[in-house]
């Protein structure tokens, strides 16, 4: 019970329930007002001295580089150009270049001087220049600039021909004045002996008719010669190695079966010494047999008479096949052992011995792309021989 006068609040249970639902709705009411005013604040301009809240609009994406963009800007350079990434991988690039190093369009992939060149240039963060030598294309400049970062980092590499040094300057007036010489003397001779030619009266100077014709025939077989000679020596540069596995026994025996009459004409033995089971070495066969052919030729011109001899001889020595090609004829003087491979050459020794002066050049030419340097040796009275090694 109660005590008297005190009085007691008594509210039904849905009224009690609906006062709280009114103070809980107030409450989160008050809340959401006091949120849309901080709002308010924040994109409204500040008023001076108040501070301000300063939100980042959120990054914006770099766009991607665009391959095909980049390869329509390299070809309208007038170098071999190309981009590579961070990895030293081609991303674009333009016709020049892949004529120039032989791109595959599915799966370009950089010579390795190429690729050093880039990790160096992105390392150091600057411009880097070589000269390259490769086995497919004359040598070349080779130039990286790095730009971009993050992501858009990358190098571009100009290919550019190398300068040409005084040696070699002096060296190409030499070849063209020798070739000069050498067109000009049959020439010369030929338009001579067709004078003659005219002037014959039929029936009264057949012989020397005959002579003349001879020697304008043998002429113009030297022209021959040396037009092909100058012509294989032009595709040495121009057309790139055909590489594959090759049986070097039965290349030098294909060049001795095609040179036998040549040599049995001059009364000379060819011969060859070598193992029955040499591995096969990596090359380009066509221009290998080139090799042997020359050198025998060149054996077989100087080599005695009636009793010379070239010989071919093939040794495995350390994995690799050492070759010597000797005659026995009466050697190279010491002034001309150091010049028998300059084009067009030919020792005032040599007389009347038929030859163009670029056989040695050729074999030079062709065993260099095979990194196969070569070399002769000669003692007068002893012969000479030649040496290089395959593998």
């Amino acid at each position: 019970m109660n005590p008297p006068g005190e009085q007691i609040l008594s509210l039904p249970i849905w009224a009690a329930l609906g006062v709280l639902a009114l103070i809980v709705g107030g409450a989160a009411l008050l809340l959401v007002l006091v949120w849309r005013y901080v709002l308010a604040r924040q994109q409204r301009k500040p008023l001076s001295g108040e501070p301000t809240l300063v939100v980042e609009p959120p990054p914006v994406a770099q766009p991607a580089w665009s391959i095909d963009a980049l390869r329509s800007l390299l070809n309208g350079l007038p170098q071999g150009a190309l981009i590579v990434d961070t990895k030293g991988c081609p991303l674009a690039w333009n016709s020049l270049a892949t004529q120039t190093l032989a791109l595959d369009a599915a799966f370009p992939t950089l010579p390795a001087p190429l690729t050093a060149l880039a990790f160096r240039a992105l390392g150091a963060g600057a411009v880097e220049t070589i000269e390259v030598a490769l086995p497919e294309v004359a040598s070349l400049r080779a130039t990286a600039t790095p730009f971009g970062d993050g992501a858009n980092q990358g190098a571009l590499i100009w290919l550019h021909a190398a300068p040409v040094e005084a040696d070699s300057a002096e060296a190409y007036r030499r070849l063209l004045s020798a070739l000069t010489h050498e067109l000009r003397t049959p020439l010369t001779a030929i338009l001579g002996h067709a004078d003659i030619l005219k002037s014959c009266q039929p029936g009264q100077d057949d012989a020397l008719w005959r002579r003349s014709r001879d020697f304008i025939v043998s002429e113009a077989e030297r022209l021959t010669r040396l037009v092909e000679d100058l012509l294989t020596l032009s595709r040495l540069d121009m057309l790139p190695l055909q590489q594959r596995p090759v049986n070097l026994r039965a290349v030098v025996e294909e060049a001795i079966s095609g040179l036998f009459q040549a040599a049995e004409a001059r009364g000379v033995r060819l011969a060859l010494q070598a193992p029955p089971d040499l591995p096969r070495i990596s090359g380009d066969r066509d221009r290998l047999h080139q090799v042997f052919v020359n050198l025998l030729d060149n054996a077989i011109k100087y080599a005695r008479p009636d009793g010379g001899e070239a010989l071919v001889r093939l040794t495995l020595i350390d994995g690799r096949i050492q070759v010597e090609v000797r005659d026995n004829g009466p050697g190279i003087a010491p002034q001309d052992l150091l010049r028998i491979f300059d084009p067009l050459y030919r020792s005032p020794e040599v007389g009347d011995l038929p030859g163009t002066g670029l056989g040695l050049t050729i074999v030079r030419a062709i065993l260099e792309q095979h990194g196969a340097p070569i070399r002769a040796e000669s003692e007068p009275g002893q012969g000479a021989a030649f040496y290089f090694s395959l593998e």
